[in-house]
């Protein structure tokens, strides 16, 4: 199976080409065709000799990749993460698989004017694919997004609770408790505190009447685009999607300020606890977390944060591993790194990953297979590289360097 994106002039194209003998899935390209799917895309079909080609037009949008690489804001957060739940828990009602979406932010495309995130499915039927499961896969999108500080990020926290707990989450919830813009929460709360005192004359004949005075929520402000790490949990107000919301993230998460003492203190929320997370500081990428023998945790220096390279045995040819996907193979188009003097090396042989600093390979089910360290891998899945790790690609070797 191979897949890329081309571009012809002004339009561009995600194609997904067959291996001889795949099964169309008839059923998806009638649902898609006929009906609107919560933002998944319809796709065009050809047949030339034994070969099917899948076409889905994404003229007008950009990758969720690329998204990613600036700020995000709060809308946007909620439109991505709502529109996977929405899609995946519709499938069942129109007798397609919901592990056919195709959870891949190079393979998501997303509408920057209009705010919607748009998906594409697999249209071949595949018994053994194995899906990435959508809760995994929208954490991660949370943990690589860079939230827009200028907003309050609490919201962050609650749908980390609703993902870490054990219920089926539903889309609804999430659009509804952080689906509004923000100004207009703030005026619902101001509204509420109106209400609240004008009603406080009648108190002593209404036993359920509310009359806490509502203090004005206490937002960050910062210059620099904020992560997961900036978003504060109230644990005095704890909800029941909250509480749910334990362990290793509400240890980053912290707690809300609630008055101007407490707001200064949680100001010195530096960026030394986000990098003894292990995440990223928003500015010089990731860094890993690692401890010595005594359990103290060692962060890289950032200098150390250079470009990882791969030293091609023939020639000793440097080639620099750039970006969250690069992509080996001999299709000049579609790859990163091009090898056209080896007719053993498929059209996009393989892909090294870059997540958080951490590097992966995978292979692209290549006729000539994959090694790593001499050990054959399984097609599309994710094999970590160590600094010196040896790739072989066919017959052609390359030495990873950090």
């Amino acid at each position: 199976m191979r897949n890329y994106i081309e571009k012809d002039g002004k339009k561009t194209t995600f194609i997904i080409e067959s291996d001889n003998g795949a099964v169309l899935d008839t059923v998806a390209h009638g649902m898609l065709e006929n009906n609107n799917i919560a933002g998944m895309l319809p796709f065009t079909v050809m047949h030339v000799d034994d070969v099917t080609t899948v076409r889905y037009d994404v003229t007008p949008f950009v990758t969720l990749t690329e998204m990613l690489e600036r700020v995000v804001s709060r809308k946007e957060i909620v439109s991505v993460i709502s529109t996977v739940l929405e899609a995946s828990s519709m499938c069942e009602d129109y007798m397609m698989d919901a592990g056919s979406i195709i959870l891949d932010t190079d393979r998501m495309f997303y509408d920057e004017e209009r705010s919607e995130l748009h998906l594409c499915v697999m249209p071949f039927i595949d018994d053994g694919n194995s899906s990435i499961p959508v809760k995994a896969f929208l954490k991660d999108f949370i943990c690589r997004a860079k939230f827009d500080s200028s907003e309050n990020c609490d919201y962050i926290g609650k749908i980390l609770g609703i993902l870490n707990s054990g219920e089926e989450p539903d889309f609804t919830v999430i659009r509804n408790m952080v689906g509004e813009p923000e100004s207009t929460a703030v005026k619902q709360e101001t509204d509420n505190h109106e209400k609240a005192s004008a009603s406080s004359g009648n108190i002593k004949g209404n036993e359920n009447t509310f009359c806490e005075v509502l203090q004005e929520p206490i937002r960050k402000t910062v210059s620099e685009p904020v992560s997961m790490l900036d978003s504060f949990v109230d644990d005095d107000h704890e909800s029941e999607d909250e509480s749910s919301f334990k362990g290793f993230f509400s240890g980053i998460l912290g707690k809300k300020a609630k008055n101007e003492k407490t707001e200064k203190k949680q100001d010195a929320f530096s960026d030394d606890d986000a990098l003894m997370a292990g995440f990223s500081d928003g500015k010089n990428g990731y860094f890993i977390r690692e401890k010595d023998a005594k359990g103290t945790v060692i962060l890289k220096n950032r200098e150390e944060n250079r470009t990882p390279v791969l030293v091609r045995t023939a020639n000793d040819e440097k080639i620099e591993i750039k970006g969250k996907r690069f992509r080996i193979g001999s299709d000049s188009k579609t790859v990163d790194y091009c090898i056209s003097d080896n007719c053993a090396i498929s059209r996009m042989h393989a892909d090294i990953i870059n997540k958080k600093g951490v590097l992966y390979i995978v292979d692209h089910n290549s006729t000539n297979h994959t090694y790593l360290d001499d050990q054959l891998l399984k097609g599309k899945k994710e094999y970590r590289l160590k600094n010196d790790s040896l790739i072989t690609l066919a017959d052609e070797e390359f030495r990873v360097c950090f």
